[in-house]
């Protein structure tokens, strides 16, 4: 029966082949039938993996692999090690897709198969061309590869070998070097009958082609195409087949008709990259043939006039892993059974200490633990796809999101895609795009800006330059409020900090008229979120609680103490005078456990003290929290809340304001946005974070935040509240961008508190009692002139 659905699977025909490999493997479970189930395992897991159910796809895999490793089954081991490569490689996580390929690098060398060798060189080359954009090491490890590989004897490890190489040429801009070895390749494969490889080969052929302009040629390929059956094909070679159909009937004149193919390939290739994701490290499946047929998609809504489809578009590409799905425990009970529920709590409480014995481990250890993890978060990636497939993420027409804007405002939606800054400008009644190059210069402008802002040494004229190119001086002159949803880089550098006018020199920085004294701006994540974003009102234990460390107790920690740390939690206290319910929690009181415990039950949840982000794994960022009594080294971990561990809490409050290092950085993934603290907080639930980019002076930042509180306690909305703080400290204190501007809010401006409401109670309440008091004055003054009359006698 194997037999058979390798068979189905090679001709297509893949459901049928998991259902045969299914059966064949409940067979030999319960009547203990002897077939290798290590290879079941692998056809398994293979099918999951083409009909798109990346999960399953894992967590066979793993299965597989400690079958593997304990029957020593060296080829199956070295299969499944590649095939961990190159998913984590689609992923785009550099640091387990390297980890399983050295793994796969060492197996082979023990056991001294040259041939394996050269599979890994042709994987390290892709790796080096695609995910470090290093075309100098890829030809390296192409050319290693090229040297062991014999082409008689393993034709399709060759045949991958050539189209990588091609593909690296096109990088290059080397199209006729590509168009040679598709060509050649091509006919190889047509001389030996494999179909499969054959289409292949056409689509890569064609495609070249039409970058050199042979139209005819194309059309003659189109044409042999439309009459093969593409269901051979993986799925993004489906999707390079499509792209490459539409963009030929674009260059001959037929735009509608491509429209009619690339309409429906970009919603599969939405749902298809939604059933990759791994919602807590923010990675997914990023295909460059994803990519080209959605950069070729929104170029022709916006040559077709429509710019409002173009923006929506756009806007599913850069959620496509969106850490908005709220974890609420009520969905997470409603949707699992209490064996799901249990599983998943274990899950975590393992993957939690896995994590933490990672952090003290050697190197060799570290590789170890981290397989364990990996297997782990498999299992656990599948309950959570299981919660929030059904996430409320309503669909959305650009009707609904002009409708609730007022004449005054603009939605600024920026999004990078292949070298590209599309930014949309939307109002009431119009939207214009704009394309910025992100070439070597811009973005060498961008990281140059960025490092300047964060060390103080801010260069005036290059964010002067960067706001030319991305046109903010051109806004219409009615615009007072600017809704950003920014993408890459301007993710790390606020629009609010760039100068409007020219300054005189690059440090003449109490000169320019800046972006924040213009505009209020607010930031959000997407269209979505503008639309549907409000929450309903919730109550909470506290309207404010607040955390403060000056000392670090922590045993061997070398953290700075922050002496303003204790100040700034009271004086925001203070300040909050139209909120009730205060909770300030200080020094030693301020412990991982009592953070877990009052943090959920706050309205306003505000943190003053240290944090760091982890650049190599975003997942281990951290806050440092107060250490319990009597911790040994041993225990450090007990004073630190991880992002992952963030990522399990219920966090709904309003507002959450980190007031630490670097709090809002990050990397930066496509589709899922800065991945680490931030998008850690957004998922547990939280409304709208203030966080920083960079890291201040202390008593700077203890100043911004209650000249923030203030303003937030007269009603002010949040984005005000920010911008008049951030006005204040430009005039009065320090115009330097370095102090007043890494201050970024995300999420929902809506204030937080409404004196107006109180002021009208008191005010009606002393009017009443004025009335009160004025009746019964004329009350005794009538009782007053009664006549008393005579007595009879």
């Amino acid at each position: 029966m194997q037999t058979q659905g390798v068979y189905l699977y090679q001709i297509g025909k893949i459901q049928q082949a998991q259902d045969i490999f299914q059966e064949v493997l409940k067979r030999a479970t319960e009547e203990n039938i002897p077939v290798n189930k290590t290879s079941l395992y692998h056809n398994l897991s293979i099918t999951h993996f083409k009909s798109g159910n990346f999960d399953k796809y894992l967590e066979i895999q793993f299965q597989a692999l400690e079958l593997a490793q304990k029957e020593q089954n060296y080829e199956h081991q070295f299969k499944i090690l590649q095939n961990l490569h190159i998913f984590y490689r689609r992923n785009g996580d550099i640091s387990s897709s390297l980890r399983y390929i050295n793994e796969a690098l060492k197996l082979s060398k023990r056991h001294g198969n040259i041939e394996d060798l050269g599979s890994i060189f042709v994987s390290l080359g892709v790796f080096y061309r695609d995910l470090k954009s290093n075309p100098d090491s890829a030809a390296t490890y192409f050319q290693k590869a090229d040297s062991v590989i014999n082409r008689q004897q393993n034709f399709n490890l060759y045949f991958k070998l050539l189209t990588e190489k091609a593909r690296l040429y096109e990088t290059q801009n080397k199209f006729q070097q590509a168009l040679n070895i598709y060509r050649s390749t091509k006919q190889t494969v047509r001389s030996q009958k494999n179909t499969q490889t054959y289409l292949h080969a056409l689509v890569d052929e064609a495609r070249i082609l039409l970058k050199l302009d042979k139209i005819s040629e194309v059309g003659e390929v189109i044409a042999i195409l439309n009459n093969s059956d593409l269901s051979l094909l993986d799925f993004a070679q489906i999707v390079k087949a499509k792209t490459l159909e539409a963009n030929y009937l674009i260059t001959t004149g037929e735009p509608n008709s491509a429209y009619e193919i690339l309409k429906p390939t970009i919603r599969q290739v939405v749902e298809r990259a939604q059933s990759s994701t791994d919602l807590q490290s923010g990675f997914w499946s990023i295909e460059q043939e994803y990519l080209d047929a959605f950069k070729l998609f929104v170029d022709l809504l916006i040559e077709t006039d429509r710019p409002g489809e173009a923006a929506l578009a756009l806007d599913q590409l850069k959620t496509i892993n969106d850490a908005a799905f709220y974890q609420d425990p009520m969905v997470k009970a409603q949707q699992l059974n209490e064996s799901e529920l249990t599983q998943y709590r274990q899950l975590a409480n393992n993957l939690d200490q896995l994590r933490k014995q990672k952090l003290s481990a050697s190197s060799r250890e570290r590789v170890q633990i981290q397989n364990k993890i990996d297997r782990l978060n498999a299992q656990k990636r599948a309950l959570d796809r299981k919660i929030t497939q059904y996430a409320d993420k309503p669909t959305i027409n650009m009707h609904q999101v002009q409708r609730q804007l007022s004449s005054n405002d603009l939605i600024l939606h920026i999004t990078e895609l292949e070298e590209t800054y599309y930014l949309a400008s939307i109002t009431k009644r119009n939207i214009d795009f704009h394309k910025v190059d992100l070439d070597e210069q811009t973005r060498g402008l961008f990281d140059q800006s960025i490092q300047a802002l964060s060390t103080g040494e801010t260069d005036l004229n290059k964010l002067y330059r960067l706001g030319k190119k991305l046109n903010i001086s051109e806004l219409a002159s009615s615009i007072e409020n600017v809704i950003l949803i920014p993408d890459s880089y301007l993710f790390q550098l606020p629009m609010d900090i760039l100068p409007l006018t020219p300054p005189s020199s690059h440090y003449s920085y109490g000169e320019p008229t800046y972006f924040i004294e213009q505009y209020r701006t607010e930031y959000l994540t997407s269209l979505n979120e503008f639309v549907h974003g409000a929450q309903p009102d919730k109550s909470f234990n506290w309207d404010y609680v607040g955390f403060g460390i000056s000392e670090f107790n922590n045993a061997g920690s070398e953290l700075m103490p922050l002496p303003y740390a204790r100040r700034e939690i009271l004086q925001i206290s203070r300040e909050l005078t139209n909120l009730e319910d205060h909770r300030t929690i200080l020094e030693e009181q301020s412990t991982e456990e009592a953070f877990r415990a009052a943090a959920p039950k706050a309205r306003i949840l505000h943190l003053a003290t240290h944090s760091t982000v982890s650049e190599q794994d975003p997942l281990f960022s951290r806050i440092y929290m107060s250490s319990p009594a009597g911790q040994t080294e041993t225990e450090q971990f007990n004073s630190q809340i991880f992002a992952y561990e963030l990522f399990e809490m219920n966090l709904t409050n309003d507002l959450i304001m980190l007031n630490s290092c670097e709090s809002g950085s990050g990397s930066y993934l496509q589709g899922s946005g800065i991945v680490g603290i931030s998008r850690a907080l957004r998922y547990a639930g939280a409304e709208s974070l203030v966080l920083n980019l960079w890291s201040v002076n202390d008593m700077m930042a203890s100043d911004f935040a209650t000249r923030f509180y203030r303003a937030l306690n007269d009603g002010d909305s949040k984005s005000e509240a920010l911008r008049k703080a951030k006005v204040y400290f430009l005039k009065q204190k320090n115009a330097n961008p370095h102090y007043w501007g890494p201050y970024m809010l995300i999420g929902s401006s809506q204030a937080v508190v409404k004196p107006m409401q109180s002021s009208n109670i008191y005010v009606a309440s002393g009017f009443m009692l004025y009335l009160i008091v004025m009746v019964s004055l004329s009350y005794m003054a009538q009782q007053q002139n009664i006549p008393t009359g005579n007595k009879r006698e």
